[in-house]
C-alpha cells in the first residue's frame, strides 16, 4: 500500500512539474515578439498533463463530478436566461429549464 501511494504521489508530481514547465515556457515564448510565429503554433494546442481527479480516491472523485455537474447546470440555466434577454424576452417568457435539459 506504502509503495502504491508513493508512486502516484510520484506521478502526480512529475505531471504537475510538466505542466508547470509547459506553462512556464508559454510565458517565454509570450515575452519574445520574434517567436510570434512559434507561439501561434503553440497556440492551437491543449497540453495536459496533470489530471487531479486521477490522484483522488472514488468518494472525493464522486464528490467532484457532482460539484462540476452542478456548475455546468447553472452556466447553461444562465447561458439560456442570457440569451432569452438578448432576444427581447421577458422572464415570463422563459421555458423551463428542465424541459430545456430533457430536450438537449
Amino acid at each position: 500500500r506504502v509503495e502504491a501511494l508513493a508512486a502516484m504521489l510520484h506521478k502526480c508530481r512529475c505531471a504537475y512539474f510538466k505542466e508547470l514547465l509547459w506553462l512556464r515556457e508559454q510565458l517565454h515564448l509570450a515575452s519574445r515578439p520574434e517567436y510570434a510565429m512559434i507561439r501561434d503554433a503553440i497556440e492551437a494546442y491543449e497540453v495536459y498533463w496533470y489530471d487531479p481527479p486521477q490522484y483522488v480516491n472514488e468518494e472525493l472523485r464522486e464528490f467532484m463530478q457532482d460539484c462540476i455537474r452542478h456548475t455546468n447546470r447553472k452556466l447553461i440555466e444562465e447561458n439560456y436566461e442570457l440569451r432569452m434577454r438578448l432576444d427581447g424576452k421577458s422572464l415570463s417568457d422563459y421555458e423551463d429549464p428542465n424541459v430545456t435539459f430533457r430536450r438537449i
